[in-house]
């Protein structure tokens, strides 16, 4: 990607995303969790929240094509893969803040957020399907098959895992959970994911 500003929205049009193996799991607590909502609150309703840096780098071909799950997204649906080289925080708390809003306007029976189909929402952020199947990429992850991913997939993203074990807890584990119930503790339908108007 070339160096600019995005907006969520933007930075998530036809790209999925991988946290290197190299990298940490998710360590943001609840005072990083506060600065961030913080922020948030605090903007009138024209301005944009400035997340900070992040860094991409390009997933080669001779990876991606390793990548059982999503490599049909990358050869029918010409996605773009990248690993997040820093940034990796930002980017994750976005994306359960993101699934945090979408499951309030689910429980609320609503089809719509801004006018946007729920579906369409979670199919951008969150997970995209073959057609007529159930196997699906998910649009934000980890590289390798870890006990962070598959409990982003089964118990943040509340989907079924057939890998996942409820005895794989880690502090990295704790940290997304912990995030995604501060999320719903908020009012979360107050950021303007479709616009991205608020990042």
């Amino acid at each position: 990607m070339k160096t600019e500003l995005l907006t969520v929205s933007k930075i998530f049009n036809e790209n999925i995303f991988r946290i290197p193996d190299y990298q940490r799991g998710y360590s943001w607590n609840n005072s990083q969790l506060e600065d961030f909502w913080s922020d948030i609150e605090q903007l009138d309703e024209e301005k944009r929240h400035y997340t900070g840096v992040l860094t991409l780098e390009d997933v080669p071909e001779s990876s991606w094509k390793t990548w059982e799950e999503d490599a049909w997204i990358m050869n029918h649906r010409n996605f773009r893969p990248y690993y997040i080289v820093d940034g990796q925080q930002r980017i994750t708390t976005i994306t359960i803040a993101i699934f945090c809003i979408i499951k309030k306007f689910e429980a609320e029976n609503s089809k719509f957020i801004n006018h946007t189909m729920i579906s369409d929402l979670r199919r951008k952020y969150i997970f995209d399907c073959k057609a007529d199947s159930i196997e699906r990429s998910y649009i934000f992850g980890y590289e390798k098959d870890n006990p962070s991913y598959e409990y982003l997939k089964s118990s943040i993203f509340e989907e079924t895992s057939s890998i996942h074990h409820a005895t794989e807890y880690t502090i990295y584990t704790k940290n997304l959970m912990n995030a995604k119930e501060f999320f719903l503790r908020k009012n979360t339908t107050t950021i303007d994911i479709r616009s991205g108007k608020n990042f």
